[in-house]
């Protein structure tokens, strides 16, 4: 029996506050029901990406991301959620490339959610890999577009 969208909405909050919580094998469940109602939700596969990842299933966590990419590749948090992935498994320049592709899609106006939050995650992920890799000038400027972008972004007002 298909979702109602109200049903949804109410199901991936869950899933968030689940999540949120450290109750991730119900949130697992819970998910795994939203897709079973629609395999192609974004959202939702997103989602069972990041829980999936907050558990250490990384290959699987990135088959999420990449469907949801698959699915509509100008979806800006997939692109971060890949670029996270990539950090987290230290492969750096994955990692950047992936930022790179939210931040080409935010100049073109194309945000998905948020636009400071997209902002702050793809420019300070690309900045801390720079930084990392001893590339601070090039961190601080990144820092800086991503600031012009969106003042309010706490992670990149504070970033040095």
């Amino acid at each position: 029996m298909a979702l109602k969208r109200s049903q949804r909405i109410k199901l991936l909050e869950k899933v968030r506050s689940l999540t949120l919580a450290g109750e991730y094998d119900e949130a697992l469940e819970d998910v795994t029901l939203a897709l079973s109602n629609n395999p192609e939700d974004e959202d939702a596969l997103a989602l069972k990406g990041n829980i999936l990842e907050l558990i250490e299933h990384y290959a699987e966590a990135r088959a999420c991301y990449e469907k949801v990419l698959e699915l509509n590749p100008n979806n800006t948090q997939a692109w971060i959620d890949l670029g996270d992935h990539y950090t987290n498994k230290e492969e750096n320049d994955k990692a950047l490339q992936y930022y790179d592709g939210a931040i080409n899609l935010i100049g073109r106006g194309i945000i998905y959610v948020s636009k400071t939050h997209e902002v702050e995650q793809a420019y300070f992920g690309k900045a801390s890999l720079l930084k990392a890799a001893g590339r601070l000038t090039e961190a601080l400027v990144c820092a800086q577009e991503g600031l012009q972008l969106a003042p309010d972004a706490e992670l990149l007002r504070n970033f040095h």
